[in-house]
């Protein structure tokens, strides 16, 4: 089956399975304003009482920026670990929520209900736990070492460049062939996590083994078909950022309107992520079938 027929079944499942959308969205607005209370109070305590507020409607002021850094530099290194700290029980939250997305999205003909949803979520929150746990010394490998070789590797051909061409050309490169190299990890993860929902074995090591089988074969299928949903949310992302820029930001009803639309962003990032899935889901259905 080609990368498009299984994009078009995956969106055909993910467009039936809108309730799935509302509960991440539900999710992410709590965890943004979680993350946003405190700043927001520090701001409004810094500009309630001078016209810097009426400023800032008008785009980001660096002055106040820095000012504001300056007055409050004790405070830096808690909203650092304040930041920290949500974005790591959201990548934990997902973990445990990446069982009701896949279950639910395998699970085509059943009624969304939030109680589905959540009892798939602890079906496979060990599991999927154990396989966070296995990517983070993949992931630590990916950016942290190879990267690093990738750059010593492009940095032989701009050693003795005497012009800013050949570093600007091989930076992109470099970036480039970062970039490809994640999408590989990220897809092998996500294949791995469907492949723990179809099948019910204990070793999560030993399911990751499968799934690296399995992809070995349909590798260039597989990664066209992830790389297409991930253009796809690349020009989706251009797209609002080509919008909001032209939107006016001074006043109330037009943030309210710039609000809406990084909501409706919001629902398209979600979309992908669930089309990914989905669509992956599609492929892996179609690799196992004799």
């Amino acid at each position: 089956m080609g990368f498009l027929s299984c994009f078009q079944k995956g969106s055909t499942i993910v467009s039936k399975r809108v309730k799935i959308l509302i509960y991440l969205w539900v999710i992410n607005v709590s965890f943004s304003l979680m993350v946003i209370a405190p700043i927001h109070a520090l701001i409004k305590n810094d500009v309630s009482h001078s016209l810097m507020g009426d400023r800032l409607l008008e785009g980001l002021d660096f002055l106040w920026l820095g000012d504001v850094i300056y007055k409050f530099q004790n405070l830096v290194p808690m909203l650092a670990v304040w930041l920290a700290i949500p974005t790591l029980l959201h990548m934990l939250f997902y973990t445990f929520l990446n069982g009701g997305i896949i279950g639910s999205l395998k699970e085509s003909q059943r009624k969304v209900t939030l109680k589905n949803f959540l009892t798939d979520c602890d079906a496979y929150a060990w599991k999927f736990f154990k396989l966070f746990l296995l990517s983070i010394p993949v992931y630590f490998i990916v950016i942290g070492l190879i990267y690093r070789l990738i750059g010593q590797i492009t940095g032989l051909f701009t050693k003795n460049a005497s012009t800013e061409w050949p570093l600007l050309v091989f930076s992109n490169v470099k970036t480039i062939l970062f970039l490809l190299l994640f999408s590989v990890v990220n897809m092998f993860f996500d294949y791995a996590k469907i492949h723990l929902l179809f099948t019910r074995g204990r070793s999560v090591l030993k399911e990751a083994w499968i799934t690296l089988q399995f992809l070995f074969s349909r590798f260039f299928r597989a990664w066209i078909l992830y790389l297409f949903i991930a253009l796809l949310g690349l020009l989706l992302f251009f797209i609002y950022m080509e919008i909001a820029y032209l939107l006016p930001k001074n006043h109330t009803l037009p943030i309210l309107i710039v609000f809406i639309w990084q909501q409706m962003y919001i629902f398209s990032r979600l979309w992908i992520k669930l089309n990914f899935f989905a669509s992956q889901m599609e492929f892996y259905r179609q690799g196992k079938t004799p």
